[in-house]
């Protein structure tokens, strides 16, 4: 729009300073204005600071200024210009990929980007001859932003969103990685990430990517990555599949773990699930899955928890509040909030064992799911059973039956011990009970098997422990 200059002679470097700087001006004289040093600055009254900043955005755009979106993730370089719309006084981007098909569907409705490589031009591939496409500058100031962020609020560890398509986005000229879109490329985070590990050795570095690619992400700088269950609702079939990944799992990757997710902060998002895990899978299934991060994902091949605020008590609403000026919907559930915290501390007293055993076996019937943990001492051991939600009008009464793994002697019997026990009532309030209100519990000395023959919907954890005589 510039008196009649082209989109990419718009997004030369040259034009950009020019921008910059005169942005700057703008932005130095509001804050001389306001006898303002640092709009950063921790001591300034909120109010002030908005109030300030948002004349400055009016000022900017009454100016003629726009900042430009990132591209979608299957496009090229930056966006083209399409049109200005004057009934919103906004410019309209053009999202092209490859094939010059519209891909404005994928576009993530951000406000601005930063300026991470120069000369991309619109809706077309870089070139790979430039050898100075990487702006220093970003990457300067990007690396000491994040370690002042770290230094003054000591995190312990980072989450980089949007991380999916980062392997994609790149063209390999064979060392080098030649940046496809205005995204930092995997030797790009690498870069940021070993500079900030250079102050923190042990920060944690999250890529927000559901999967279990590890050893990709790993190569990235990255050692955690979010476990893909997160994504399967609380049903028969998928509990099936958790344990099977549990009950299997192996460690693929030294630097990069995958993590037990009981929720992200996106499960909201109407491109992925369009509901916050607490209305998806409610009571029952919010403290069935802290239940089995804490119990049945053990040993050596465990796997991170993260959990995300409001989840312990039932609130929800983090995506909304991400996006928007709104808090969280607090529920304060009273009930779930003493069993997380039951959970929790149980798993304490118990951690070490937990550490050196193993998720031997598992059977998830129509009504409910029971698994077996062996210390590898094979003298004691844990039950575990969590409910199932129940398909129509099913209440029959089940049998399960769990190998005996212990140490086994003709004169040894398993001394059974209530842990955690609760009845699940028909509206699902949890009530404290004993193991027999929920199940008759045989050990059979001929078999050698232990079975569980349920009358009541509940969730247990049992400790085994074999007596000698």
């Amino acid at each position: 729009l510039y008196s009649d200059m082209n989109i990419d002679d718009q997004y030369t470097n040259d034009f950009q300073k020019k921008c910059q700087n005169e942005i700057h001006a703008i932005v130095e004289k509001h804050k001389k204005d306001k006898s303002i040093d640092n709009l950063d600055a921790e001591e300034l009254l909120y109010g002030e600071v908005d109030a300030t900043i948002d004349e400055i955005n009016r000022c900017i755009l009454e100016e003629g200024f726009y900042t430009v979106p990132p591209h979608t993730w299957n496009g090229f370089a930056v966006l083209g210009f399409k049109k200005f719309a004057c009934n919103s006084q906004m410019p309209i981007w053009e999202y092209r990929d490859k094939y010059g098909q519209n891909q404005g569907e994928h576009a993530i409705w951000l406000h601005a980007n930063y300026y991470i490589h120069l000369e991309m031009k619109a809706n077309k591939i870089p070139c790979i001859e430039n050898n100075s496409i990487k702006n220093e500058n970003f990457f300067d100031f990007f690396k000491k932003y994040l370690r002042d962020i770290i230094a003054n609020y000591l995190f312990d560890y980072i989450r980089i969103d949007y991380v999916d398509h980062i392997f994609d986005n790149i063209l390999n000229e064979g060392e080098k990685e030649i940046p496809l879109t205005e995204m930092l490329t995997p030797n790009e985070i690498l870069e940021i990430i070993n500079y900030l590990r250079d102050t923190w050795p042990g920060l944690g570095m999250q890529a927000d990517h559901l999967g279990k690619d590890v050893t990709m992400y790993a190569k990235a700088g990255f050692n955690l990555i979010t476990n893909s269950d997160v994504s399967l609702e609380y049903n028969s079939v998928n509990l099936r599949k958790i344990f099977g990944n549990l009950i299997n799992a192996k460690q693929e990757c030294k630097s990069c773990r995958m993590l037990w997710a009981i929720d992200t902060h996106d499960m909201a998002h109407p491109l992925f699930l369009g509901k916050e895990l607490a209305l998806r899978e409610g009571k029952m299934g919010i403290v069935v899955r802290f239940f089995l991060s804490r119990f049945a994902n053990i040993g050596r091949e465990r796997q991170p928890k993260y959990e995300v605020i409001g989840n312990q008590d039932l609130s929800f609403g983090i995506h909304r509040a991400n996006n928007r000026p709104e808090s969280l919907s607090w529920k304060s559930n009273q009930e779930v909030l003493e069993i997380y915290h039951e959970i929790e501390t149980q798993y304490l007293l118990m951690r070490e064992d937990l550490n050196e055993s193993k998720l031997v076996q598992f059977t998830v019937t129509n009504n409910v799911a029971s698994f077996l943990v062996c210390h590898p001492s094979l003298l004691k051991g844990w039950i575990g059973v969590v409910p199932v939600p129940i398909v129509g009008n099913n209440k029959e009464i089940e049998t399960i039956t769990l190998d005996n793994i212990f140490a086994f002697k003709d004169r040894g019997i398993p001394i059974l011990k209530s842990i955690i026990c609760y009845e699940i009532s028909e509206s699902d309030h949890f009530n404290r009970t004993s193991i027999e209100h929920l199940c008759i519990l045989n050990f059979c000395n001929t078999s050698k098997k232990i079975e569980l023959t349920f009358s009541n919907k509940g969730l247990m954890l049992i400790e085994v422990n074999m007596k000698y005589y």
